[in-house]
């Protein structure tokens, strides 16, 4: 588990978008991450919406985090403190 305030690197996200690595995955993981930044960016009962049509898991996730920060093949998350 990341503590409180802690900051998660996920790498070489360009990854995603080459066929030899994306593999057969329906959602690649840089897609996901776009689905976060939505819900980021959401209030009230919107937020509340978009939560109810994630799965359970994903949506507990997106609830913990504070901030998200792209940059050149990779994402940098910090978990809500």
């Amino acid at each position: 588990m990341l503590e409180t305030g802690g900051i998660y690197i996920v790498e070489d996200l360009h990854t995603s978008y080459e066929p030899g690595f994306a593999g057969t995955d329906d959602l690649p993981f840089v897609e996901l991450l776009k689905v976060a930044v939505d819900h980021l960016n959401l209030r009230g009962d919107r937020a509340k919406d978009f939560r109810k049509r994630q799965s359970r898991a994903f949506a507990a996730c997106v609830t913990q985090i504070d901030t998200m920060e792209f940059v050149r093949r990779a994402c940098i998350i910090r978990k809500r403190g």
